[in-house]
Parts: C-alpha cells; structure tokens; sequence
C-alpha cells in the first residue's frame, strides 16, 4: 500500500512538471506562431522544432526503455557498422524486417561517437517531419501541434522510440494513399515497418478504413467489437500466433507485470483515453457534414480513428496493454482532426468558444492523468545528461 502511494507520489510529480513543460512549449509556439494558407516551414517552426530537439535530445533516463535504446544503439554500430552486414538476407530475417532502429543507430554512430548521438538522431527523425505534417496537412498547425504533445503522443516518443517513428511515417502513408500515390504510400509503408512490425496491422487497417464510410452504426459497431475481443484473451492470442511478425508480443500477456515493469493502473489510463477518444469522434459525427468541407478525405480521417477504439479497449488491462499502444497509430489522426474542430471555419471558429475550452482543458487534464496512469512502468525523473536537477 505505501508502495503505491509513494509511487503515486513520484508519478504526480512527474505529470506536473512534464505537463508544465508541454504549455511551456505550447505557449512559445502560440507567440510566434504564424498562421498563412501558404504550405512552407516558417521560422516558428524551426524554433519549435529546435526546442523539441534539445530538450529530447538531452534527457537522461527518461522511460523505461530508455537504457535499453541507448546500449542497443551502441551495440548495433559496433556489429553493422559496415552496413553490408546489416542489410543480408539473414540479418533481416533476425530482426524480423525491423532494421529501422539498428540502421538509425549505425548512422547515429557514423556521425558521433557519443553514446547520447541516437537520441539527437531520433529527435529529428521524429520532431522534423512531424511540424511538417501539421504545418502540410492540417487546418491549423498550432492546433494540431499542440494535441501531439498533450495527448500523450510527445512523452510515447521519449520512451516508445521505435514505434514514435513508425507512427510518423504512418501518417504519411495515409496521406500519401489519400493522394493516389501509390509508389510513395509503399514507400511509408515499408518505412513504417521496419520500424515496427506491429505496422502489418496499422497498414492493413489503413487500407481497409478507406472504404468505410463513418457513421454512428459504425461507431458503436467498433465499440461492441472491441469489448467482444477484450472478453476473448485467447482468441487475441491465437491471432496474433497466427502472425509470425507478431509472435514475441505472446509474451506481453502474462499479466500485471512484464518484462520487469509494472503496469498496475495502466487499464485506467486506457479506459479514460478510449471515453475520451469516443466522446470526441462522437461529437465528430453530429458535425460530419461541415468536417467534410473542410476536408475532403474527412470520412477517411474519421473511420481509421474509430478503427482504433477496439484495439483501445482491449488495452484496457494490466495484461492487454500492447493493443492500446497499437490504437496509438489511429489515434494519431486525432492531430488533423482537431485541428479543424478547434481550428476557423472560414472566419469563424468551428466550434464556440466555451467549447473549445471545455476541449483544451480536457486535454490538458487528460496529460496530467496520462503520464500518472500510462507510464507509471518507471521510476520516471526529469534529467539531462549535462546536468540533473531532480
């Protein structure tokens, strides 16, 4: 019990701070901000950028997974370094076709040898595209900027490295298959694999979503689906046994505590993420026809995020926690979204402005409770490795 308090204790200090840091971050974005109908990166953008980078890109211990990124790294440029070594046949066949992160790595260490290089190198990978997605391809880029980071989807990227940049990458197949062009949605998509193999059903997902026209049926559908396979374990089991690429996440459901983390409130943070997330496409639906002026692949945009909420209740669970990190991937999508519901509808806002601070608050509420409930796997402290203050 005092464990768990203390726990609590500590993980509440970090949602404070790192929720702090985000409107700080907000904030200076919304000073120099420079909202224009002209599609190009503007100053404010590579400041922003530039803050995201160096503040990444010096932390230290930051996420449970952080050590095991780190030493990886260095491990992957001392077997590849020639990089012939890393693209064989058999070399791939190892990793599983995910050579994303080892090549990164090699390249991380071609640049520096300093063993912090790959968290420089995976904060431009993830941070620079991503301005640019918000800045190319949603109605507002401080809007859509802004959900990234108080969604939760800016600390997944200070701990789930490989998968913050496979989702990246995601979103830009999507826009791509929006576009027709083929070529380069393949080309995403490959990228969106190689650096996590979860991507094969992101993918698939993505495909099929583009023919369901959203609906309220549909909505409910997708909610009655999910909580049908949360009742089934074993039927996710035997599915995911099914997928070669798949086969090591088996061990993901061995209950509360995995791999040496402990994941005992994670199922709370699943279920407020998942009320959240259908509160908001809900509200999407009785608005659909103006989404639609707004955007021409809205119906596109809308599916593939209700295609999430199954994966999202599954995930609501100390032991199904790897299907609402996969529900990350269409959750994404929440970025153009709300960059429209909260962004003008020619000269006038969407929506009214009580409403839009009913939905920024929850958002900033919902970080707050997302970095307490969702990554409560570490002992979570803010430091660089210049100079640590806590």
């Amino acid at each position: 019990m005092y464990r768990y308090i203390d726990l609590m204790g500590t993980m509440f200090l970090y949602s404070m701070s790192s929720t702090a840091i985000c409107l700080m971050i907000i904030l200076l974005y919304k000073y120099v901000y420079h909202d224009t109908s002209r599609i190009r990166i503007h100053l404010d953008d590579i400041l922003i950028v530039t803050v995201l980078i160096l503040i990444t890109s010096f932390r230290y211990g930051v996420g449970s997974d952080f050590f095991r990124y780190v030493t990886n790294a260095r491990t992957y440029y001392s077997w590849y370094s020639d990089l012939h070594r890393l693209f064989n046949w058999s070399t791939i066949q190892a990793f599983g076709g995910q050579i994303g992160y080892p090549f990164i790595s090699v390249i991380s260490g071609y640049i520096s040898e300093n063993e912090f290089a790959i968290l420089w190198v995976t904060s431009v990978i993830i941070y620079v595209p991503l301005i640019w997605y918000c800045r190319k391809y949603t109605k507002n880029a401080f809007v859509s900027f802004s959900v990234y980071l108080l969604f939760g989807f800016w600390g997944m990227s200070l701990n789930v490295l490989k998968q913050a940049i496979s989702m990246i990458f995601f979103a830009y197949a999507y826009e791509k298959l929006e576009e027709k062009r083929y070529i380069l949605f393949g080309i995403f998509a490959l990228l969106t694999f190689i650096f996590h193999s979860s991507a094969i059903i992101a993918i698939a997902v993505l495909v099929a979503s583009k023919w369901i026209k959203p609906s309220k049926t549909i909505f409910w559908g997708a909610i009655g689906i999910g909580v049908f396979f949360r009742l089934s374990t074993p039927l996710i089991v035997k599915i995911l046994s099914t997928i070669s690429a798949l086969n090591k996440y088996l061990s993901y459901f061995g209950g509360e505590k995995s791999l040496h983390t402990d994941r005992t409130f994670i199922w709370l943070g699943a279920l407020i993420e998942t009320l959240v997330v259908c509160c908001i496409i809900y509200f999407a639906l009785t608005q659909i026809e103006r989404i639609r002026l707004q955007r021409k692949d809205a119906d596109h945009l809308l599916s593939i995020i209700i295609f999430g909420i199954p994966f999202s209740i599954i995930g609501i669970s100390g032991n199904l926690w790897l299907a609402n990190r996969l529900a990350k991937y269409f959750f994404f999508f929440l970025l153009p979204l709300l960059s429209v519901l909260l962004g003008k509808d020619t000269k006038k806002y969407f929506i009214n402005g009580s409403s839009r601070r009913v939905i920024w608050m929850s958002l900033i509420v919902w970080h707050m409770m997302y970095s307490v409930l969702m990554l409560d796997n570490s002992e979570f402290v803010i430091a660089t490795y210049l100079f640590k203050l806590f």
